[in-house]
């Protein structure tokens, strides 16, 4: 194997010969080489390149078996590696020989120790490439690539040189850098040098990664001739992704501001909103963003606005309101104030399963922040991904939290403002109040003098005329009669400016029931077809479609409203007559159930220019010359006040000659499950129905429990006449044993009726001893307090119903006999005894066997005056208060309502704590009407 030269091909006597095929295997090895590197005579046979190399491998030397064609022999510097491991400094030359047909490799190698700094020098610089953070690669001239270190082999997503071997420099780039490779950077490269940014492209995954890039022409070290390229890069995706995050945090800032101009300077609620979710949602590359909003009182929720990835801006959203438990979940979170982030939503603890509908079947990555507005959670912000997961940086959280609460905060100065505006404008119309007010109350006094003064005089004339010796019992008999009428009138009159009082104060509460509509419409008509008789007027009912058998309305002021319109309409109706329509339409969507009632009349009508005073106080609008068609004036404008309180208006339409129709709309809250209505009665059952009580009231047992002995006299008097046995006692704990005596002997009474302000035991404390004794019989209080809410009071302590002090005798006897219970089998009416037969028309006026009870009370007066001074003198105020209040609860049903007015103003106040001037003026009028009463009744002060 020792011959030539190198120009021969042939091993010169101090090399080493090794014959490898071309795949890197050796074929042929003589002794002297073998013990050279360590082995014994033919065990090299069969081995590898890499086993005598320590650096070269199959697919390098195949590389260089190219080269050697291509070029002829080559020289190399390497290192040899022997049988131990260990390594030497080797030159070696390669040629091509062949032997029988078949192509060898010959590698004379020679100890090359003179070169073993240089060689070691050039393993460092393969090392440091080999090794190198940066991508290396090499290509041919023409931008072919021959050789990539490991880094680049990641970066691109290859596995081994080979597999970059033979690929167009282009395929490591996206397209869209393909041209200016071509056109421009190749061509620099190739004349020098070109250093810039260029973009490689993972070839398994896709992924993008950015570098800054150096390329060189590698020239031929005799000739200079460029015989490849050289490309260093350093990726920079990190440098280029903090660039990027800072623009996006700079433009997140940027809407922060921009939000607060379009909330401060144009009040433009809707474009902030815009900006916020169109705005973040392009800068951070998101899929959607919306809005949404919690409604009454954070049980339901509307997604109001909306984003979605390609649109320009946000759109506003139809009205589609959730139940807010769908929410349930995050809202526990946003009610801390804090944010929910989820990278990755499969694995939130937030899943539908817990009523969450932020967890959409889309949505792989959210974030959501809550709009907090004076303390309250009023909305929230969502921000979502539907691509993928995602992570969210700190920065942009914190600094979409800025934006939500800068928009917050600008929406709390927009309320501030506008409530501001609205205070001056609130003030401003509060002073005009005050001056129509002061207008009004002119007009109010004005109407009321006149109004109170017109019952009064009759009242004090025909007292005068009675006063009269020898008098003709026919025209005192009549004489009576208007006295009793002028009473009634002056009476509805208090009642009318006390109800208007409570509407106006804020203090008329409603009795909200499930009642019968069709029982409701028939009272009223029942009320009120006498009157229209007596005119030869009809008055008729009719039902517009289908009604409901119950509603759930207040019945009282249903039919106090119902009973002014129908009443008005027969007053002002002379010929034909009034017809009440019913229409019923059932709620849609939530919305409360609308029922209208029409009083449709065919009397004078009203003329179009009176039609805007017709609800106004003390307002009457008639036709002839100046004449006043009676009535306070106040029934109307109660109607409509109580129609909006019921949840409805009224409204009229009319025409002169022709006839009006008032239209009374309810909107009704949904009756309570009970027991279904009964179906209406027929005509001779409605006629029973409207039938005298007094056959209920005949014969039953009736405990009267009050301190004041004048009130028992009356309340004996007006029960006995009816036909009642009567029990009294004078306070709370009397009355309690006489109820519980009475049932023990077995004869219970039928009905208690019990005074609520009493000594030793109040009437609300003696009830509920009753109930709690087991007392079966039905409880009515009696009470004096028309301003106070005694119904809801009443009925809180056990009461079945209350009757208002002074008594109205017809309506005090209905009232009992309403709730009286039915009669035990064996119990029935006893026969009348000559006494009045219908309960219903009786009245104290006119009464002889009334009278001794009127003069004896009168000749109280002296003594309770005397009374009432002494408490006062010694500043012993409750007693002071005890005995007016009894005054207050009697004097109207002995025939005083002036007294009991002066008694009830007493009373009020001393309650409300008034200045003891006041209360003393108050006093010293109620003492004068006791006296002027009785004078002319001819009883003197004591002494």
């Amino acid at each position: 194997m020792h011959g030539e030269d190198e120009a021969g091909g042939r091993a010169g006597v101090d090399e080493l010969l090794v014959v490898f095929d071309p795949e890197g295997r050796i074929v042929a090895a003589d002794a002297r080489t073998c013990a050279g590197l360590g082995y014994r005579p033919g065990e090299l046979t069969g081995l590898t390149i890499a086993d005598v190399s320590s650096r070269q491998t199959a697919a390098g030397f195949q590389r260089l078996v190219a080269v050697v064609r291509q070029e002829g022999p080559q020289r190399l510097f390497g290192h040899g590696r022997r049988r131990d491991g260990s390594t030497y400094p080797v030159e070696t030359r390669l040629w091509l020989e062949s032997e029988d047909g078949r192509e060898r490799v010959h590698c004379a190698m020679r100890d090359a120790a003179a070169y073993r700094e240089l060689i070691e020098e050039r393993d460092q610089l393969i090392s440091l490439i080999e090794h190198s953070s940066d991508t290396i690669a090499v290509t041919s001239p023409g931008g072919v690539c021959t050789y990539m270190n490991p880094a680049g082999l990641q970066m691109v997503g290859l596995e081994s040189v080979e597999q970059v071997m033979g690929r167009s420099v282009l395929e490591l780039h996206p397209e869209r850098e393909h041209r200016d490779l071509v056109e421009r950077i190749v061509p620099e490269v190739q004349k020098g040098r070109w250093q810039g940014e260029l973009v490689y492209r993972n070839l398994t995954t896709g992924a993008e990664v950015p570098c800054l890039t150096n390329a060189f022409a590698v020239g031929h070290a005799q000739d200079g001739s460029v015989i490849g390229l050289a490309f260093v890069a350093h990726d920079i995706s990190r440098r280029k992704s903090a660039e990027l995050h800072r623009e996006r945090l700079l433009e997140l800032n940027k809407i922060s501001r921009n939000v607060a101009t379009s909330l401060l300077e144009h009040d433009d609620l809707h474009s902030a909103i815009g900006i916020i979710l169109a705005g973040v949602g392009r800068i951070l590359d998101l899929s959607r963003s919306y809005l949404c909003r919690f409604r009454e009182g954070r049980r339901l929720v509307v997604r109001t606005h909306q984003w979605d990835a390609g649109e320009r801006q946000a759109r506003r959203l139809p009205r589609d309101p959730q139940p807010a438990d769908q929410y349930a979940a995050a809202t526990r979170v946003l009610l801390r104030g804090d944010t929910i982030r989820l990278d990755d939503v499969s694995r939130s603890v937030f899943q539908p399963r817990e009523g969450s509908a932020l967890m959409l079947a889309d949505v792989k990555a959210i974030i959501v922040l809550p709009v907090i507005i004076r303390g309250q959670l009023e909305s929230f912000f969502g921000f979502v991904e539907t691509r993928c997961t995602r992570h969210w940086e700190d920065e942009e959280v914190t600094v979409l939290q800025i934006i939500v609460d800068s928009f917050a905060r600008a929406v709390e100065r927009r309320i501030a403002e506008r409530e501001r505006v609205a205070v001056e404008e609130d003030l401003a119309r509060s002073l005009e109040r005050e001056r129509r007010a002061s207008r009004y109350k002119s007009d109010f006094l004005a109407s009321m003098s006149h109004e109170l003064r017109t019952p009064m005089n009759a009242i004090v004339g025909y007292a005068e005329l009675l006063g009269r010796p020898n008098v003709d019992a026919r025209k005192q008999s009549a004489w009576i009669d208007n006295i009793r009428k002028s009473t009634d009138y002056l009476l509805s009159l208090v009642n009318d400016v006390l109800d208007l009082s409570k509407i106006e104060a804020g203090q008329m509460t409603l009795q909200l029931e499930t009642c019968s509509l069709r029982e409701l419409i028939r009272d009223v008509i029942d009320l009120l077809k006498g009157v229209a008789e007596e005119k030869l007027l009809y008055l008729r009912t009719e039902e517009s479609g289908p009604l409901p058998d119950q509603i759930r309305t207040d019945p009282i002021r249903f039919k106090q409203i119902l009973v002014n319109l129908v009443g008005n309409a027969i007053k002002f109706t002379h010929e034909g007559g009034i017809t009440v329509s019913s229409s019923f339409s059932p709620g849609q969507n939530g919305s409360p159930d609308q029922l209208v009632v029409a009083v449709i009349d065919t009397g004078i009508g009203i003329a179009p220019e009176d039609l805007d005073d017709l609800f106004l106080p003390f307002a009457q609008v008639h036709r002839g010359e100046g004449k006043r068609s009676g009535g306070t004036g106040l029934g109307l404008d109660i109607s409509r006040q109580l129609a909006r309180l019921l949840g409805g208006d009224i409204a009229v339409d009319s025409e002169v000659d022709v006839g009006s129709n008032f239209l009374l709309r309810l909107s009704l809250a949904p009756p309570e499950a009970g027991p279904p209505a009964a179906p209406p009665p027929a005509e001779d059952e409605a006629g029973d129905r409207a039938a005298s009580p007094a056959e209920e009231l005949r014969g039953r047992r009736i405990l009267v429990v009050d301190d004041s002995e004048d009130n028992r006299d009356v309340l004996r008097f007006l029960l006995q006449e009816a036909g009642c046995i009567c029990v009294g006692a004078e306070n709370g704990a009397l009355g309690v044993r006489a109820a519980l005596d009475a049932v023990r002997s077995g004869h219970p009474f039928d009905a208690i009726l019990m005074d609520v302000n009493m000594p030793v035991m109040t009437g609300f404390e003696a009830t509920a001893r009753l109930l709690e004794a087991g007392v079966e019989a039905p409880i009515l209080a009696l009470t004096a307090m028309s301003l106070s809410d005694d119904a809801e009071k009443c009925r809180a302590a056990g009461c079945h119903d209350y009757i208002a002090k002074p008594v109205v005798p017809r309506k005090f006897l209905q009232t009992i006999a309403r709730h009286l219970p039915a009669r035990m089998p064996g119990r029935a009416a006893p026969p009348g005894d000559g006494r009045p037969a219908d309960a219903a028309s009786f009245s104290l006026a006119g009464n002889p066997r009334f009278a001794p009870l009127v003069k004896r009370y009168v000749g109280s007066f002296p003594v309770q005056a005397e009374r009432i001074r002494a408490a006062h003198a010694a500043g012993e105020l409750d007693e002071v208060r005890t005995l007016v209040h009894r005054i207050r609860g009697t004097a109207s049903n002995y025939g005083f309502p002036a007294i009991t007015a002066a008694a009830g103003a007493c009373e009020e106040a001393i309650r409300e704590g008034k200045a003891a001037p006041e209360i003393a003026t108050a006093l010293e009028a109620l003492l004068e009407r006791l006296a002027a009463a009785g004078a002319a009744a001819g009883v003197s002060a004591p002494g």
